[in-house]
């Protein structure tokens, strides 16, 4: 039986400042990341995000980033080991407050925009991701990329760790995303990535930029909540996955 979770960046308005269609998406994913107040949201968006994955069943993750929120988080800065270990334990410690008064619990960890680019790239980093996580609790996964030094970091210190794909961006030949700063970084037509989504299910491969087809392993999907429609995409998405016999589902 194939089976794969359906995750969405979430929780991402600030304010009066309305990102995405959380009401909407939330119902159809398994697992939420959600802003912690750096590149995005705020503690009512977060509190009013944790009730909605609460309410619907879905799997609640800190979706940590830079404290850009000028940039999205999208923008890259230099950080060191130190720098990552406060960010993480400011933002998780942050999600971990409105959870709890909301009687809910943190399944993951993913890293935001640049943020998740550049540890994704660097051994060193991916560990103190995962050390720092296992502070707050050991049983906390990390959603990371697929074929990445994260993926590698958590092999070594035998830490849960969720694969993940995307379903609307470019894959190089090496694994890698391709840049959003290219024109044929992001996909917008559902058909398409429905396609390639089952056909990466359940094969292990999908074809890059270059035509090449490449190996990814993938417990995760990603849909990005502030894109145009993610909702209907989603719905369309999961629907998809079902009817070819793929189990939608977080463990």
């Amino acid at each position: 039986m194939f089976k794969v979770d359906l995750n969405a960046d979430v929780g991402e308005s600030y304010g009066d400042f309305i990102v995405g269609e959380d009401d909407r998406l939330i119902p159809i994913i398994t697992s939420a990341n959600i802003a912690c107040g750096l590149h995005a949201g705020d503690y009512k968006i977060m509190d009013h995000t944790v009730k909605l994955c609460k309410k619907y069943g879905v799997k609640i993750g800190a979706h940590i980033g830079f404290n850009d929120i000028f940039g999205f988080g999208r923008r890259s800065f230099p950080i060191d080991s130190n720098e990552l270990e406060m960010l993480i334990s400011y933002q998780l410690g942050a999600l971990m407050g409105v959870c709890k008064i909301n009687d809910a619990e943190i399944n993951h960890v993913k890293l935001h925009g640049a943020l998740y680019n550049i540890v994704a790239n660097d051994l060193n980093l991916s560990r103190t991701l995962i050390l720092t996580v296992r502070r707050f609790d050991a049983s906390i996964k990390i959603y990371g990329l697929s074929r990445s030094e994260t993926e590698k970091a958590a092999f070594l210190l035998d830490h849960p760790f969720y694969a993940e794909v995307f379903s609307d961006r470019a894959y190089q030949s090496d694994g890698q995303l391709v840049s959003r700063n290219k024109n044929n970084a992001l996909i917008n037509d559902a058909e398409i990535i429905v396609k390639r989504m089952i056909h990466l299910i359940k094969t292990g491969q999908i074809s890059a930029e270059n035509g090449d087809m490449i190996t990814l392993k993938a417990d995760t999907i990603c849909i990005h909540g502030d894109q145009i429609g993610a909702a209907v995409k989603a719905d369309k998405l999961k629907s998809a996955l079902v009817e070819s016999g793929i189990e939608v589902k977080s463990e």
